[in-house]
């Protein structure tokens, strides 16, 4: 009697796992049939629901995509009831409910047992972002771009978006300690960018990067878009290896590291620049028939009069314009001088400069032209001085 009573259970639990094992192996593949053959498989409900839900949004936004997560609703529900943790159908019901406090609950219970799941992670910076809430937003990027380095490219703007916001800085300055695996790749894409540029600006002051091509390139960056007295701060501050006040007697060296406020040296094919190996010269080359702008950088402005001192040394004889100095007040287009360069010793004297002169901006300039031989040259470090010195 009792093998009788323990066959008439073991079948239909036996059956009833057979059903479970094939459903499961259906939730990917089937989950329409996986859900007729176990309707207790929340995990193929889930993906019903949300299969259901992507269908009906197509590339739907906003209204759109709340009606079509209101179509799926009743799948999402159900798969919540076979299995709480699906994060998806979490999504779908949140979707579902009008945007707020509802929405925001839902958002906040899924998220605390699932941080790994993008559609729920994506659904959560939206609500961040949207909400103002940009520590909550940081963080759940950093979450998932630790968990999915994959999808940088994809968040990367968000991050963007988020640093451009003066309430956003606490956070990212609490967030880039070094420890984000994401950090490197981020700050090299947001240094490229316009908008960020003023906002890592302020983080540099703050936090020490520890990376010479990011100061480089962010320096440059604010110059080149307008900011060029933040970016001769952040010089000044954590770049600057001589004094850059041209007073008495100054000599500019030939350094390149941080253009503007070092010298900026073309390396095109046909007219190139470079230090010496030493340092203490700039090698200039030019083809024939080319030429143009050598190098340039931006010196704070002197009070005039004042006289610039050059020195060149070449294989042949020049053309008397064949090398040019010329000096523009930053922000003006009137030149405020300019000379010709020749072999020897060169005196250009400014005996006074435009109002509202207080950047500098130093061309050399060079042309070979065509049927001449190659320019080949060298010049000595350009120096300021009162007028009768040197």
């Amino acid at each position: 009697m009792r093998t009788v009573i323990a066959l008439a259970l073991g079948l239909p639990l036996a059956l009833l796992t057979g059903l479970q094992a094939l459903s499961s192996v259906l939730t990917y593949a089937a989950p329409d049939l996986a859900v007729t053959i176990f309707p207790l498989n929340g995990l193929a409900r889930e993906h019903v629901a949300f299969a259901r839900f992507r269908e009906s949004a197509g590339e739907g936004v906003g209204k759109e995509l709340s009606a079509a997560a209101r179509a799926a609703r009743d799948d999402a529900r159900a798969a919540i009831a076979a299995d709480p943790l699906v994060p998806k159908a979490h999504v779908v019901m949140a979707l579902a409910s009008e945007p707020g406090e509802a929405r925001a609950r839902i958002l906040d219970l899924a998220s605390r047992f699932n941080r790994r799941d993008l559609a729920l992670q994506g659904l959560v910076i939206e609500q961040g972002l949207d909400a103002g809430d940009f520590p909550r937003t940081i963080e759940t990027l950093d979450q998932i771009l630790r968990v999915h380095p994959e999808y940088r490219e994809r968040f990367f703007p968000i991050l963007l978006d988020a640093l451009a916001q003066p309430e956003g800085m606490p956070a990212f300055a609490e967030m880039l300690d070094g420890s984000a695996t994401w950090q490197e790749r981020f700050l090299s894409y947001a240094v490229r960018r316009k908008a960020a540029r003023p906002a890592l600006a302020q983080l540099r002051g703050d936090i020490d990067f520890m990376d010479d091509e990011f100061d480089a390139i962010l320096i440059s960056g604010l110059a080149s878009q307008g900011e060029v007295a933040l970016a001769r701060e952040l010089y000044s501050r954590f770049a600057a290896s001589e004094s850059e006040a041209v007073d008495e007697g100054t000599q500019l060296s030939w350094a390149s590291d941080y253009p503007p406020f070092e010298w900026d040296l073309s390396d095109r094919r046909y007219v190139r620049a470079q230090p010496s190996l030493d340092g203490e010269r700039l090698e200039i080359f030019v083809q024939s028939g080319h030429g143009g702008l050598v190098a340039r950088r931006i010196v704070d402005a002197r009070r005039a009069p004042f006289t610039i001192l050059t020195s060149y040394a070449g294989s042949r004889p020049v053309r008397e314009d064949s090398v040019r100095l010329e000096l523009t007040c930053l922000g003006q287009s009137a030149k405020a001088g300019e000379s010709t360069i020749e072999p020897g010793r060169n005196r250009m004297s400014i005996n006074a400069l435009p109002p509202d002169c207080s950047q500098l901006v130093i061309d050399i300039r060079a042309r070979a032209l065509r049927g001449e031989p190659a320019l080949r040259f060298e010049l000595e470090p350009i120096r300021f001085v009162a007028p009768g010195i040197g």
